[in-house]
C-alpha cells in the first residue's frame, strides 16, 4: 500500500469518525438541555408549593367558606328574582276540586278554539294532554303540580289560538313524578322541567307571533327545546316577467296578492292561462317585474317545550341532607 492510499484511507475513517462523535455531542447536548428545562420546571413548582400552604388552616377554611357564602347568596338573590315571575301551587287543592277545574278548563278551550275556528284533531277525546283523568282520580300528593301542569298547557294553547294559527294535529305531555306510569321520584334540582309536545299548522305570521308570545311570555317559563317546521308550499311564488318567458302572474284587483299555484293551475297553467275565468275570480295579469313573496306558505310546526320551575336552595338543601342522613343509617 502507498503512502497515498494510506493516507485517503485514514483520513475517511477519521471523518467518520469526527462526524459520529460531533452527531452524539449533539443529540446528547439536546437530551441534557431537555432534562435541564425538565428540572428547572420541578424546582419551579416544588418552590411554588413551599410558599403556599398545601393543607387545611384558618386562613383557607375562611377563604372557602366566604367563597361558599358569596355563591349560596348568589343562588338565593336569583332564585327570589325569578320567584316573582311563577305562578304559585295551590297547595290547598284537593283530588274533586282539580278534577273540576280540569272539566271546566277542557270545556272552555273546546269552545274557545271552536269559536275561534281553530281546527282539533278529535276533538271529542281531546284534555289538555291529562286525558288519563278523563276517567281517574289523581293523588292527592301531585295535585297542586297537575294543576299548575293543566294552567300552563292550557295557557300555552290559548296562546297558540289567540296567534292565529289553523289547527292542532297533535298534543301530548310527559307524565311528572309520581303520577300513574310516570317516574318514581322527582330527581333533586333547583329547575324542573315539565315537557309537553305540540304538532300544530299555521302561517308564517301566526308562527311568529306564537314564538314571540311565549319567549316573553310574564307568566311561565317556556323553553323550546326541540323545534322542527315543514313548509307546505315546496316551489315558490310565481314572479312577473318580461312577456314572453315563463307564466304571466296575476294579482287580485282587491287587495294585490298574488295568485297561488292552486289557482294558475284551475285557469290552465302550464298551458294557455284562461285570462277569462281568472278575471271571474277578481285577478289581473300583474304588472311587477320583480316580486318575490315570502310568509304565504303554511307551516307544519313540531314542538317540544319545555314548562320551567325554579325550586328554592334552601329546600334542595335540606332535602340532600335528609337524603344523606339516610344512607348512613
Amino acid at each position: 500500500m502507498n503512502s497515498k492510499t494510506w493516507l485517503t484511507t485514514f483520513g475517511l475513517i477519521a471523518f467518520l469518525l469526527v462526524a459520529a462523535c460531533g452527531y452524539f455531542c449533539f443529540t446528547s447536548y439536546q437530551k441534557y438541555y431537555d432534562s435541564k428545562v425538565n428540572w428547572d420546571s420541578k424546582v419551579g413548582t416544588v418552590s411554588s408549593l413551599e410558599r403556599k400552604t398545601p393543607y387545611p388552616s384558618k386562613i383557607n377554611v375562611k377563604e372557602l367558606e366566604g367563597r361558599v357564602e358569596d355563591y349560596e347568596n348568589s343562588v338565593e338573590t336569583l332564585f327570589k328574582g325569578l320567584d316573582k315571575f311563577q305562578v304559585p301551587l295551590n297547595q290547598d287543592l284537593t283530588g274533586p276540586e282539580f278534577l273540576d277545574l280540569f272539566k271546566q278548563r277542557v270545556n272552555e278551550f273546546r269552545a274557545l278554539a271552536s269559536k275561534s275556528n281553530f281546527a282539533i284533531n278529535t276533538p271529542e277525546t281531546f284534555y289538555l294532554g291529562f286525558d288519563i283523568y278523563a276517567e281517574d282520580s289523581p293523588k292527592e300528593e301531585i295535585v297542586p303540580l297537575l294543576d299548575l301542569g293543566l294552567k300552563a298547557s292550557e295557557y300555552l294553547l290559548q296562546k297558540l289560538v289567540s296567534s292565529g294559527a289553523d289547527s292542532l294535529e297533535t298534543f301530548s305531555r310527559d307524565l311528572i313524578p309520581m303520577e300513574e306510569g310516570g317516574p318514581k321520584k322527582q330527581e333533586i334540582s333547583t329547575v324542573h322541567k315539565y315537557p309537553v309536545r305540540m304538532n300544530f299548522r299555521a302561517s308564517h305570521a301566526a308562527f311568529q307571533e306564537f314564538m314571540n308570545s311565549i319567549s316573553n311570555d310574564p307568566n311561565y317559563f317556556y323553553i323550546i327545546r326541540v323545534l322542527k317546521i315543514n313548509n307546505d308550499a315546496m316551489e315558490g311564488p310565481f314572479i312577473a316577467v318580461d312577456e314572453g318567458f315563463g307564466p304571466q302572474s296575476f294579482e287580485s284587483q282587491a287587495t294585490g296578492e298574488p295568485a297561488t299555484q292552486t289557482q294558475m293551475e284551475e285557469w290552465g297553467y302550464p298551458g294557455e292561462i284562461n285570462v277569462g275565468a281568472a278575471a271571474a275570480a277578481g285577478y289581473v295579469p300583474s304588472g311587477n317585474d320583480a316580486r318575490v313573496l315570502m310568509g304565504q306558505e303554511k307551516l307544519n310546526v313540531f314542538m317540544v317545550v319545555d314548562m320551567i320551575r325554579f325550586i328554592d336552595p334552601d329546600k334542595i338543601v335540606k332535602e340532600e341532607k335528609s337524603k344523606s342522613s339516610s344512607r348512613r343509617r
